[in-house]
């Protein structure tokens, strides 16, 4: 078992947890199943899968070991814990073991998306499905909030310029440089023999605590400004939420998409 800490601050937040404990319920896991949390941070989703199949076995697996070793102490000491990436997953497990995988709030952080899929297709067990969820696609950013998205970007260069970094290029997503494409990632499912079940999206409002909280952490730093070191990157979009916050704004909207899909059963 890694050392153990506290959850990252936006998982502790109802509207960040809400994300998750959707993906949670639409993955219908049930008692005795084993369940791999690829991307699993801190553990939100992990903890939430405890909470509510308390005989589920939980695999969290995460290549960043710091996020592992800020899981809370029960929680870790109910699931196990791999430091590792998506793209190892195919050669952390046998073939067929696990009936559920959660990928949620990642995706858009992995490298080799093929690499990492070919490996959700050979650990999952035929009839067993995978969950994903992100922020960080095409679809993310609510049109009526643009202007505030283009805002809090320039602050965040600003900031970023103001700690030496170089000037960069202005993200054609203006809130995240590393957006999915779904039609992609369709796509590579259903190579890999996983079936749409169903998808959707949804809504959700960031507080400014929950925007704050969200804005400084590594993981979401890394997918909004891509190619800079994460902790700066952390640092700038915390100082540019302050700024657009103190200007009056108590709030973001932000998209969610969700996908779940099923392994065929000859996959």
């Amino acid at each position: 078992m890694l050392a153990t800490g506290a959850w990252e601050p936006a998982a502790t937040h109802s509207g960040y947890r809400s994300v998750n404990e959707e993906l949670v319920s639409a993955s219908d896991i049930r008692p005795e199943q084993v369940v791999l949390d690829v991307g699993c941070g801190t553990g939100s989703a992990s903890g939430i899968v405890v909470e509510r199949v308390p005989r589920a076995l939980v695999w969290a697996i995460d290549p960043d070991r710091e996020m592992l070793e800020q899981m809370p102490g029960a929680l870790a000491q109910r699931v196990g814990q791999i430091v590792a990436s998506a793209e190892e997953l195919g050669t952390l497990f046998p073939p067929a073991v696990a009936d559920r995988v959660l990928l949620a709030n990642c995706i858009h952080l992995i490298e080799d998306l093929p690499a990492a899929m070919r490996g959700v297709a050979k650990v999952l067990r035929p009839g067993g499905a995978v969950g994903l969820c992100t922020t960080f696609y095409e679809g993310g950013r609510p049109a009526g909030d643009e202007a505030i998205y283009r805002r809090f970007l320039f602050k965040a260069y600003a900031e970023l310029r103001r700690r030496g970094v170089p000037r960069v290029r202005v993200a054609r997503d203006v809130h995240s440089a590393r957006v999915v494409d779904r039609a992609d990632v369709r796509e590579l499912l259903g190579t890999h023999g996983l079936v749409i079940q169903r998808e959707w999206e949804r809504e959700v409002l960031l507080s400014s605590d929950l925007l704050r909280d969200l804005l400084g952490s590594k993981h979401y730093a890394a997918g909004a400004l891509p190619g800079i070191d994460p902790a700066t990157a952390a640092a700038a979009l915390a100082d540019a939420s302050q700024a657009l916050l103190s200007e009056g704004v108590e709030s973001i909207a932000r998209n969610w998409w969700y996908l779940l899909c099923n392994m065929e059963a000859g996959g």
